[in-house]
């Protein structure tokens, strides 16, 4: 519809078969030069996904291709699809838990005390992302993401967004896109 239309505007898509070789090549030069990356991988298939691997405790699959839980780990932490099945819980839990701290906090950002979820919603924020993508993107609220950066803000002396990458970047707490 026109609201899809209008959020959507100047932005490209593509669909890939992955199981080619040719769109697992396609995959690589995107991901080369993409600022974003998304995919519609549905909550079910990873849900279905960890019922296989919970059988085996196969957790480093899912920290391999740890991106894929971007906005749904919410859903997966409250593990509804895993009762009566403590095994699987206990999977998701730890995989969740697991996913979360592989994300590395440089060690400036840690000597600022900055926490691993303001890091990432700083990250996300110099992607270029509003408030609303960062909450989908890391499975949280807004009002949690508005929280983390209004804490950011106060730590950097920062007023607007802009401002506050730009700072970020002048002490090399970002990555340089």
């Amino acid at each position: 519809g026109a609201g899809y239309l209008n959020s959507n505007r100047n932005k490209r898509g593509v669909a890939l078969d992955l199981k080619t070789e040719a769109g697992r090549a396609a995959l690589g030069r995107i991901l080369a030069t993409a600022d974003v990356f998304v995919t519609n991988i549905r909550r079910r298939a990873i849900e279905r996904a960890l019922r296989l691997a919970a059988d085996e405790s196969l957790m480093a699959p899912f920290l391999e291709h740890r991106d894929v839980f971007l906005g749904h780990s919410t859903r997966l932490a409250n593990a509804g699809f895993a009762r009566g099945h403590r095994g699987l819980v206990r999977m998701t839990t730890a995989t969740l838990a697991r996913i979360d701290q592989s994300y590395t906090l440089p060690q400036a950002a840690r000597a600022l005390g900055l926490s691993h979820r303001q890091y990432r919603v700083a990250t996300a924020l110099s992607s270029g992302a509003s408030n609303k993508q960062i909450a989908r993107q890391l499975g949280t609220s807004e009002a949690t993401v508005k929280y983390h950066l209004t804490r950011l803000y106060r730590q950097f002396g920062a007023s607007k967004r802009g401002e506050l990458i730009d700072l970020m970047l002048e002490k090399s707490l970002l990555p340089i896109s």
